[in-house]
């Protein structure tokens, strides 16, 4: 008998513990989920550019086609003004880029928070797509508006095939440069 009442009393502390557990990961989830949903916008105020930019994102080189041909600019920027080339090429997708440069998007234009296209190839460290806009013309000095560069992100990253590519594509400055990127 005494070994039953025992886990008898094992299970229903367990079974306690676990229920402080399971309210304690609510309680977290909840502190994490409610500021979030203050600060969410109630709709999307450009679905289009959303999806470009998810399109551009994942690399489907269909979907950016289509949106394109519905007539969206291939420049549409999102609330923190990235644009579908800066999307493509933080995700290394070179079809996405290959597609969106032949539609006409600005090679250099810089969103202020990541840079230009060819600092967040740099960062993510997708070299075909920094050879591919190197290759394509993106200025290798262009600095974003905290003043960093490609090669600046390459050296502070650790990534010396990237550090390579740049310097080899003509890049000099070595640190934060004076002034922000210009777009073309």
């Amino acid at each position: 008998m005494r070994t039953l009442s025992t886990q008898s009393t094992c299970s229903s502390g367990t079974t306690e513990r676990a229920k402080r557990v399971l309210l304690a990961f609510g309680y977290l989830a909840t502190c994490a989920t409610v500021p979030l949903v203050a600060i969410w916008p109630a709709g999307d105020p450009h679905p289009q550019t959303t999806a470009m930019i998810l399109a551009a994102y994942n690399g489907n080189v269909a979907a950016i086609d289509e949106i394109l041909r519905g007539g969206l600019d291939v420049d549409s920027r999102d609330e923190w003004g990235i644009t579908p080339l800066i999307a493509a090429a933080r995700t290394g997708h070179i079809g996405a880029v290959h597609k969106l440069l032949a539609a006409g998007a600005r090679i250099d234009a810089c969103a202020s928070v990541s840079g230009t296209p060819l600092m967040e190839a740099t960062i993510s460290g997708n070299h075909d797509v920094m050879r591919e806009l190197i290759d394509r013309g993106a200025n290798v000095d262009a600095a974003s508006s905290g003043g960093q560069t490609a090669l600046w992100w390459a050296r502070v990253g650790g990534d010396e095939d990237a550090v390579r590519i740049l310097i080899a594509g003509g890049a000099q400055a070595e640190g934060r440069a004076a002034s922000p990127a210009r777009e073309r």
